[in-house]
């Protein structure tokens, strides 16, 4: 488990904080300490500041995204329509 995602499951409680510390110290190996709780502390906070409420209305708002997703979506389609699938899963055995 990665230590930033033992800390969402857990809240940041000190629990959380401690399985992900030792986690930490596995995979930067035996070096300081201090670096490992620095690095701990620091993904607290990103977790504190990055922690909002989105929805998919406002996902969707920008123009750009909206226009990603139509094309996405019209090519998905437009392939499935066109039975291009068909034809790339037997075009080996023709």
């Amino acid at each position: 488990e990665w230590p930033r995602y033992i800390l969402l499951q857990g809240q940041g409680d000190k629990q959380s904080q401690l399985l992900a510390e030792e986690v930490l110290s596995k995979l930067r190996g035996k070096g300081s300490r201090e670096a490992v709780e620095e690095e701990i502390r620091a993904a607290l906070e990103s977790m504190k500041d990055n922690h909002t409420d989105v929805s998919l209305l406002e996902l969707l708002r920008p123009r750009g995204v909206r226009k990603a997703l139509l094309v996405g979506v019209s090519l998905q389609l437009l392939q499935q329509l066109a039975g291009v699938n068909t034809l790339m899963y037997y075009s080996a055995t023709i």
